[in-house]
């Protein structure tokens, strides 16, 4: 479900938060460009974007598992399952809380 649906300075109001207090925040451009034009908040994910969406949430489910600390270099096209340059993560070490 599409929970969050923002541009400009609120996005980067969330994106500030959501790094103070330890969510990992993951940018994948394509994807988010592609969600924004084709979902409204509150709708559920489509099942043309279903795939990519899953493969990141198990991907957050193995490093969470794992206790590993997430890093930038960690989400990368051909480790994880996303493609394009457009994809890292933010979130350092200080900012994970367990």
């Amino acid at each position: 479900m599409i929970s969050v649906r923002v541009t400009n300075e609120v996005a980067l109001g969330v994106r500030k938060y959501a790094k103070e207090i330890g969510i990992p925040i993951i940018t994948d451009k394509k994807l988010a460009r592609k969600n924004y034009a084709t979902h409204r908040r509150y709708d559920y994910v489509n099942f043309e974007n279903i795939d990519e969406i899953l493969r990141l949430l198990l991907w957050l489910e193995d490093v969470e598992n794992a206790g590993q600390p997430v890093q930038d270099e960690q989400l990368s096209s051909e480790d994880k399952f996303i493609e394009g340059e457009d994809t890292k993560i933010e979130n350092k070490d200080d900012n994970l809380k367990n």
